[in-house]
């Protein structure tokens, strides 16, 4: 699985996801929205991951909604 916005490692039966945005302190868009439930459903079907941490980079965990993202969303 190609991501841009996540990062997935794996340490034994840990699954460790880090959000990879950090010039937008982690803010979510669709391209990381996406990327996170696909990625979710991969790990859920993963019989060795036990345990997932979800982190974020070395400023923010999720700075909240990409609002420079919304705005060019269609209000329709």
């Amino acid at each position: 699985m190609d991501m841009q916005t996540l990062i997935y490692e794996k340490e034994g039966p840990i699954g460790i996801v880090t959000f990879n945005r950090p010039k937008v302190l982690n803010a979510l868009n669709g391209e990381m929205m996406s990327e996170i439930i696909d990625l979710l459903y991969q790990i859920e079907h993963d019989d060795s991951v036990r345990c997932v941490i979800l982190t974020g980079g070395p400023k923010a965990f999720i700075a909240g909604g990409d609002i420079a993202y919304m705005s060019e969303l269609d209000t329709v």
